[in-house]
């Protein structure tokens, strides 16, 4: 059995239409019998949420199958060697549930600083009411000790109708900025959202294929991880833009149909192959 791991946005749907050929794609993987995952950059909704959003554009799936950067930032906090007991939360309801969900008590942004307790960390998103208030309420935690966490640093998101807003790498920059700190960062195209979900479900990562639109985030990802991937033409990026990419997908797909008839154990080798070529390949000389 193979694990594919799709994107959501530019390869399942795109705003509430599907992508062609997804519903169809995922069915014929599923039916040779291959495990099939979605990840998404986006912590605004909550995995059941996006779960019956990808039903809806025909393509069966549970929330079990489904890991958002919030998901994957509580996994990651539960997991560190103190999990925090606490949380500040710059970032959405969904956020805030995903960490209460593995015991982390978030707290009341709304309290006067005089009556609110220190936290372990602060944890930075798209928080769409985000105000000077709330940047100086998580300034002063991060100050005062607590572990700075974004989940992701998407610096923008597309709405409708064409229509660009500020994404959640917005509002981090904000924080890092105030605090003079980095935050450890959950999200594509970093490697941690891939590992927290393999991890969860106990894929393989050799075993694993990654099957995104951006190269930016998806492929990015894979690469930091040395998983095979297959960049679809279907969202983002284009086959032009390849050149000029720090990251190269292992395969590149008109469609999802085009992906469905590659054989995958071919593109498994391939990956290999390729990450072999680059770890044996020289440096380059350096200047004399």
């Amino acid at each position: 059995m193979i694990t594919f791991l799709f994107d959501l946005d530019g390869v399942i749907y795109r705003d509430r239409e599907p992508v062609v050929n997804a519903a169809a794609a995922v069915a014929d993987l599923r039916a040779r019998g291959h495990r099939i995952l979605f990840a998404t950059n986006n912590a605004t909704r909550l995995r059941s949420e996006f779960a019956e959003r990808i039903r809806e554009v025909g393509v069966p799936a549970r929330t079990e199958d489904v890991a958002t950067s919030a998901s994957a930032t509580a996994q990651y906090l539960k997991a560190l060697p103190v999990p925090p007991r606490t949380a500040l939360v710059v970032g959405s309801e969904a956020l805030a549930t995903e960490l209460r969900d593995v015991g982390i008590r978030v707290v009341d942004l709304g309290l006067p600083s005089e009556l609110r307790e220190r936290v372990d960390v602060v944890v930075a998103s798209l928080d769409r009411e985000f105000t000077y208030a709330k940047l100086a309420q998580a300034q002063a935690a991060v100050l005062g000790g607590a572990l700075l966490v974004a989940t992701n640093r998407d610096p923008q998101w597309p709405g409708a109708n064409g229509t660009i807003w500020p994404g959640a790498g917005s509002i981090v920059a904000a924080v890092e900025t105030a605090c003079r700190q980095t935050a450890v960062s959950i999200g594509k195209p970093g490697p941690l959202l891939y590992q927290t979900l393999l991890r969860a479900v106990g894929a393989d990562p050799a075993e694993t294929i990654v099957v995104g639109d951006n190269l930016e985030t998806d492929i990015a990802a894979a690469q930091a991880m040395g998983l095979a991937s297959a960049l679809v033409l279907t969202g983002v990026s284009r086959r032009e833009d390849i050149g000029a990419a720090g990251a190269k997908p292992t395969i590149v797909v008109g469609t999802l149909a085009d992906l469905v008839a590659r054989d995958p154990l071919a593109l498994l080798a391939e990956a290999r192959r390729s990450a072999a070529d680059t770890a044996n390949r020289p440096d380059p000389p350096g200047p004399r």
